[in-house]
């Protein structure tokens, strides 16, 4: 009968040894798992990030790009302005050039 309680005991023992190394293996995939999981969603938001950079700095350039179009057509208007306004001048001042050359 002791040795049926010792026999019991050490197969006691064993299936707790073996229950605790698989719950240590648990464990470890349990982990590895959420690594791999938070390695995914870091890598996720990294690209997401990028996109929304690059989107970002194409917005930008294209800004960038219509305010320069606008500076220029506004340089463009300005220019003739100012050729329009030295043509008066110019012909204000040839007559009166050709008024005090007849007078």
């Amino acid at each position: 009968m002791i040795e049926e309680t010792i026999r019991a005991v050490k197969e006691a023992e064993a299936q707790a040894d073996q229950i605790i190394a698989d719950a240590r293996a648990q464990a470890e995939e349990i982990v590895r798992s959420a690594q791999d999981a938070a390695d995914a969603k870091k890598a996720e938001a990294k690209t997401l990030a990028a996109k929304r950079g690059e989107d970002a700095r194409r917005d930008a350039g294209e800004e960038a790009k219509s305010q320069l179009a606008d500076s220029a057509k506004q340089a463009e208007q300005e220019a003739e302005r100012i050729r329009e306004t030295a043509s008066l001048k110019e012909s204000a001042a040839v007559d009166s050039v050709i008024a005090l050359l007849l007078s």
